[in-house]
């Protein structure tokens, strides 16, 4: 394999690897949101719960 083309086939790799890296931090960070969202609708339906028995 000619210099050149070994030179370009490490960045492609090295530039997926980084892609994936990404992608998997992303994944992270969205189910850390969507874990977020649940609990604070889940203290929203609770807390509309506990204000209503309040009015009886």
């Amino acid at each position: 394999m000619n210099r050149k083309l070994k030179q370009q086939l490490k960045l492609m790799n090295h530039t997926l690897n980084t892609i994936a890296k990404n992608q998997a931090l992303i994944y992270l960070k969205l189910e850390e949101l969507d874990k977020q969202v649940k609990e604070l609708s889940t203290d929203q339906k609770e807390s509309q719960i506990g204000s209503s028995n309040d009015c009886t």
